[in-house]
């Protein structure tokens, strides 16, 4: 019988392809979008990039590291149970923080070198064309500027920085949720309820939640010292944060 789907031999054939230069486990999903077939690439690779930073900038970022767990809750609130409990979670907490704010500076670096170079690169063409026309070192100047311009991009866009910080900002949050659930005496795992639409490009983050999670075997026994913990650190102050930023 034939197959009268848009795209199906198109999808037949990439799959096929696919399939023979991957393995199934690294090959997580296809799916058929009207005549286009779209491979998603394997959240294992994005966990790996994760923990090679981790590896590579926790030891230089320690400073950072805890600013991150004091804004996270006081832990002079907490009993030592508690502490023990959500040691591995706070621990990955302030990681994927520290490690957020980090990239969200090289992202914003990047666009602002970027702005400044595209202004340099106006003037000197400006001033080859209608200043000095027979002098080629504004044009030389325009052309080295464009090359710098277009070397930083490739660089961020290969590096990523915008999305690190977006999908390690994901991740933190997720932490902090799962932190605060965990001290109100919920049991429920944060990644089976975490960014449901972005399924496919924030998977490795709920692969991370729930290992995370297995960091802590037992849940907070709620006394009402923690409870009140969890409500200033986390409910009033989540409240004053967006009421500052509605009123900005």
């Amino acid at each position: 019988m034939r197959v009268r789907y848009p795209g199906t031999r198109l999808w037949l054939a990439n799959f096929w392809l696919n399939s023979r230069m991957v393995s199934w486990d690294s090959l997580v999903v296809a799916f058929l979008n009207s005549s286009k077939i779209i491979l998603l690439s394997q959240p294992g690779k994005h966990l790996d990039i994760y923990n090679t930073d981790v590896q590579k900038l926790s030891s230089r970022l320690e400073t950072e590291q805890e600013k991150s767990k004091e804004y996270l809750i006081d832990e002079g609130k907490l009993s030592e149970a508690d502490k023990a409990i959500t040691h591995g979670i706070v621990r990955h907490y302030a990681l994927s923080d520290t490690l957020a704010l980090r990239y969200q500076k090289y992202a914003i670096l990047t666009w602002r070198l970027l702005f400044i170079l595209a202004i340099f690169a106006v003037l000197s063409f400006g001033i080859y064309a209608h200043i000095f026309p027979d002098n080629k070192l504004g044009l030389l100047m325009y052309l080295i500027i464009l090359g710098i311009g277009f070397a930083i991009y490739i660089v961020a866009k290969y590096k990523e920085y915008h999305d690190r910080h977006l999908e390690y900002r994901a991740l933190a949050e997720a932490l902090r949720i799962q932190f605060f659930w965990i001290l109100s005496g919920i049991s429920n795992y944060v990644a089976d309820y975490y960014l449901l639409k972005q399924r496919t490009e924030l998977d490795w983050t709920r692969r991370a939640l729930r290992n995370i999670r297995f960091l802590s075997f037992r849940q907070s026994n709620s006394s009402l010292k923690t409870i009140q913990a969890v409500w200033e650190d986390w409910v009033d102050d989540q409240k004053n944060y967006f009421m500052d930023k509605i009123e900005k």
